[in-house]
């Protein structure tokens, strides 16, 4: 059998018709294809919670940058919009880039949440 295109064997413990597929990055490997969809669903659930877990501490660690040197987008309303022009959105990048001591935090926190919208570390976030 070749690995290029499924094939239907019966599972010798079902009894039951079951299609093999390849399994991507493996080469010469196959798994049934409900098997391999839960395994793949289950990898991506990890990926999502350990991303979320190091999102959240990152978070923490941006608040407590946060405490010690207050950012200068702090109260600024432009950084939580979904749309800014592009003279703000200049203006904004060049104060995350000059002027804010804990970017590198917020970069860290917005590269891993993945925030929907707002302006984190010199980037606009948008869904």
């Amino acid at each position: 059998m070749t690995t290029d295109t499924p094939s239907r064997v019966t599972d010798v413990t079902t009894g039951e018709e079951v299609e093999l597929v390849p399994v991507p990055g493996q080469p010469g490997m196959v798994m049934i294809r409900a098997e391999l969809e839960q395994a793949m669903a289950d990898r991506s659930a990890a990926d999502d919670y350990d991303r979320h877990t190091t999102a959240v501490e990152q978070y923490e660690r941006l608040g407590r940058a946060m405490a010690t040197w207050p950012p200068p987008c702090d109260t600024d309303l432009r950084y939580v919009t979904e749309a800014l022009p592009a003279a703000d959105r200049l203006e904004m990048q060049q104060t995350c880039l000059t002027r804010c001591l804990i970017r590198e935090q917020c970069d860290a926190y917005a590269r891993l949440a993945r925030p929907p919208a707002g302006f984190w570390a010199g980037r606009a976030y948008t869904s």
